[in-house]
């Protein structure tokens, strides 16, 4: 059994910065184009999605946990729980996108970007999605759909 590697995880400033900013830029951008009664709708759907933004960034797991064909999220209360990656995108050397759930459970996205952990950690995380080691469970599921890490 291979060992597992584990990534403690924090709320990512940057990405909480660049979305209060998208939103107040959104914010400005209604109330300068809508009149007064679009402009409230338009705002309360802008306050729901910042509240669906906090809610998200308050359940992010406080560590990931990977090795082999394994992987486990460490929720804020320290229970672990066993997930299947579902997708995981590298699309740059700063960002790791992981799509997961587990049976029972809906899906979790994690965005995680440089000030979500510790260099090595990540650099880790990404070097498991990209050398295949996270998709070798998948087997004829991923030949099936195309999936293919190298294009990852």
């Amino acid at each position: 059994m291979t060992p597992l590697r584990s990534v403690e995880l924090r709320p990512s400033r940057a990405l909480a910065a660049a979305i209060a900013a998208g939103h107040l830029a959104a914010l400005a951008a209604v109330w300068a184009a809508l009149p007064g009664p679009g402009a409230a709708v338009a705002t309360a759907g802008l306050a729901l999605s910042m509240a669906a933004f906090v809610r998200a960034r308050r359940e992010q797991p406080a560590a990931l946990e990977f090795g082999g064909v394994s992987l486990r999220i460490v929720d804020r209360h320290g229970e672990t729980r066993d997930v299947r990656l579902l997708d995981a995108r590298v699309p740059a050397w700063w960002l790791i996108v992981l799509e997961v759930g587990a049976p029972g459970a809906r899906r979790q996205a994690l965005v995680v970007l440089p000030d979500s952990g510790r260099r090595d950690d990540l650099r880790a995380l990404r070097a498991w999605i990209l050398r295949g080691a996270a998709w070798a469970g998948r087997g004829a599921d991923a030949l099936a759909t195309g999936d293919d890490p190298a294009r990852t």
